[in-house]
């Protein structure tokens, strides 16, 4: 089974992708109030990417959160 994903998620994604150094993990601030909670976030200057007219506000996840690991669930993959 294929997937393809296309839109605006996957535009914004591969600008973020771009964005980050080596080692870093850059999210945008839809995802960093999805994950807050279990993450350890630099808040970085928000960003122009290609295709948005306003500024993204992006994070760099350092860390996760003490006891973090028990609480997030997790997702298997399903098998084809």
């Amino acid at each position: 089974m294929n997937y393809t994903v296309i839109g605006d998620n996957v535009n914004l994604a591969a600008r973020l992708y771009n964005v980050a150094k080596a080692g870093e993990i850059i999210i945008s601030d839809y995802t960093y109030q999805e994950v807050k909670n279990f993450v350890v976030a630099e808040d970085r200057e928000p960003v122009m990417v290609k295709g948005k007219k306003d500024p993204i506000s992006i994070y760099n996840i350092t860390d996760i959160k003490e006891g973090a690991e028990a609480t997030v669930p997790v997702v298997e993959p399903a098998h084809a």
